[in-house]
């Protein structure tokens, strides 16, 4: 069985998740800006893991196009960003980025952030979003606990957090073995 790693990384916390799956599994690993249709036909599974802003898996849209131009393949899907990982914030990225009803496999990983490495209008946008959670009247406890992280540089990645991952690829590797 072959598998193929793509991913979009704007901080190097999705790629660093992308190389450890890619050991893990035995798998290829590219950039998804470097990837085109005759690889992913070529896979017999593909995962994709994107870097989360504002709630949305960078370059998931050209991932779910060239796998609907590679035929039916089975896509696994990670998003990796800085909130702590709860059935809230997966239910959230499940919603924006596939539908509330989807049954799309999908995976959370909490990165970090790294604000000196920060783009200025990556920093801008995170002065804006804590200021956004901030006014708010209540404020639910993730996002409290967000907010403490984003006040300083964070590192929260782990290989353990790929374990689901993994696991999901494992049958898709059976069911392709029978």
């Amino acid at each position: 069985m072959k598998t193929l790693v793509l991913y979009e990384s704007h901080t190097g916390y999705t790629r660093r998740y992308a190389q450890w799956i890619s050991e893990a599994l035995r798998a290829d690993i590219l950039p998804l800006k470097e990837a085109i249709s005759a690889l992913l036909r070529d896979a017999d599974l593909v995962i994709f893991g994107g870097s989360i802003r504002g709630s949305i898996i960078s370059g998931q849209d050209r991932m779910k196009k060239l796998a609907k131009k590679a035929g039916s393949k089975a896509v696994l899907y990670f998003g990796v960003g800085l909130r702590p990982d709860s059935p809230r914030t997966r239910s959230l990225l499940r919603r924006n980025n596939f539908g509330s009803e989807s049954t799309v496999p999908l995976f959370y990983f909490q990165g970090g952030l790294n604000r000196d490495s920060l783009a200025s209008g990556d920093r801008t946008m995170l002065t804006i979003y804590q200021a956004m959670l901030k006014r708010r009247r209540s404020i639910h406890p993730e996002d409290a606990e967000l907010l403490q992280i984003m006040r300083c540089s964070s590192d929260y990645s782990g290989k353990e957090q790929i374990r689901p991952l993994l696991e999901k690829a494992a049958q898709y590797t059976k069911q392709f073995e029978s």
